[in-house]
């Protein structure tokens, strides 16, 4: 698995290695959870859009590359209700991908690029080179 996350690392471009931690038990897996955004993704229907939560936490003025995420999915059948309370009880707030109930593999895709989307991975290129021009490396 690590291979393929270098490989899938270097082929996009990205300057770090995303983490990919083992499954552990949620409790757990949220104790210990550092990262300064945390979304448990949610099919409840009180839970904020994914986009609602990420765009206010988004470094003001500095390099997104610093910001540090975590994303819970949970496994086909969803969260329990005790679940969904040590979740909160740890930082982590519902975000809901939309209106459909995702598979767990296609929730981790859509979850990955609303937050690649949301964190500015698609600048547009004449944004890249006026940062490249102005002095600023102009990151993708």
């Amino acid at each position: 698995m690590k291979k393929i996350l270098l490989e899938s690392a270097q082929q996009s471009r990205r300057l770090r290695v995303p983490a990919l931690h083992d499954a552990a038990k949620p409790r757990d897996a949220f104790r210990t959870e550092k990262s300064q955004v945390r979304l448990l993704l949610s099919e409840r229907a009180g839970a904020k859009p994914m986009r609602e939560l990420l765009e206010p936490s988004l470094p003001g003025g500095q390099d997104t590359a610093t910001a540090n995420l975590a994303i819970a999915i949970g496994a086909e059948g969803g969260w329990t209700d005790a679940e969904f309370n040590v979740a909160s009880e740890y930082g982590f707030a519902e975000a809901a991908l939309g209106i459909n109930i995702l598979r767990t593999e296609t929730a981790v895709c859509a979850a990955l690029a609303a937050a690649h989307y949301a964190f500015s991975a698609f600048r547009r290129t004449d944004d890249l080179e006026s940062a490249r021009s102005k002095g600023g490396e102009g990151k993708p």
